[in-house]
């Protein structure tokens, strides 16, 4: 699998904008060749959402963190 390009982020941002974010994966894949509907998904919903919390954690979320790693040492989720 190949590294997104910086083009196809700008396509995938435009077709997100026609299509939406939900269920129209498929359609919004058509636009990018080699990229499919789980792909495109993916790189979306992980990497270009403006909806991604991409600030470092709080002392809160360390914390919860920790107590639950405590709690269930063996998970691996």
């Amino acid at each position: 699998m190949t590294a997104w390009t910086a083009e196809e982020d700008v396509i995938l941002v435009q077709q997100v904008e026609i299509w939406g974010a939900k269920d129209q994966w498929r359609r919004i894949s058509e636009a990018l060749p080699g990229r499919t509907n789980k792909a495109c998904r993916k790189r979306w919903l992980h990497s270009l959402s403006p909806d991604i919390k991409k600030s470092l954690w709080t002392q809160e979320e360390d914390h919860l963190l920790l107590q639950m790693h405590a709690q269930f040492p063996g998970c691996v989720v």
